[in-house]
């Protein structure tokens, strides 16, 4: 039987459908629910949108931002962004930008598509569907070494786009929050030439400036950020690191 890696999937229990939960880690929708009902998670109701949730100021957030991101920062599931937007013609944030840099399609096949897809800041199916169609094999996890030649190939790649090395989430996530923010602000200043205001990460992330000094600033007034919205914000932050310009 087949085993799942639980940790980063129990902190998003209820706050999506099993569905989109499912369809984003790779894991049968029944074993989503089974787990979520096993800890007595209530299931999100993904019918349930707040009246007047679409006003004008929300509709134009539509295909500028991942539909989950939006779905979190109004309080509605994923499938309830995708039918606003898809009802209203605007194609997703992911249909507007090409993520398949050459460096990127070298990454195929080097990792697991779920963990490129989590770096690419696309979904699994969209590494695997892009996969297959390049007549790439998939990478198994049972392979003890990979040839020097995709070592080397991986490494360019990853080095040519700016992302993290493996692991390198795992660290974020253990820091305590204000160390946390200090080093995004290290990676953006390396990166862009500049500090990372609250302002300027409010704008990446769409979180409010108070909100982030809440988080962010330590002392007795400090507010608990949840893992799923830092890796949210790391998110936004490495999507901006990645496209070139300030």
């Amino acid at each position: 039987m087949r085993k799942h890696d639980w940790e980063p999937i129990i902190p998003l229990l209820g706050t999506m459908t099993d569905r989109d939960l499912a369809i984003r880690f790779d894991v049968p929708h029944n074993t989503i629910a089974a787990k979520r009902n096993q800890l007595s998670i209530p299931a999100h109701d993904q019918l349930h949108v707040p009246r007047n949730v679409w006003n004008e100021d929300n509709v134009k957030l539509l295909g500028t931002i991942p539909d989950e991101l939006l779905g979190r920062k109004l309080g509605v599931s994923i499938t309830a962004v995708q039918n606003a937007r898809l009802r209203r013609g605007i194609p997703a944030l992911l249909q507007r930008r090409n993520v398949w840099s050459e460096e990127a399609l070298a990454l195929l096949g080097t990792m697991l598509d779920k963990k490129l897809a989590a770096r690419l800041g696309v979904s699994n199916a969209a590494v695997s569907v892009k996969r297959k169609n390049m007549g790439i094999a998939r990478f198994k996890k049972t392979q003890k070494s990979k040839p020097a030649a995709v070592q080397r190939r991986k490494k360019k790649a990853e080095q040519s786009l700016g992302l993290p090395r493996d692991g390198e989430w795992s660290e974020l996530a253990a820091l305590d929050q204000p160390s946390f923010f200090a080093e995004l602000d290290r990676l953006y200043k390396q990166s862009k030439g500049e500090r990372l205001s609250y302002p300027r990460l409010s704008e990446l992330c769409l979180w409010s400036v108070s909100r982030l000094q809440k988080w962010f600033t330590a002392g007795s007034a400090q507010e608990n950020l949840q893992l799923p919205v830092r890796h949210h914000i790391w998110l936004a932050v490495r999507s901006a690191l990645e496209k070139p310009g300030p």
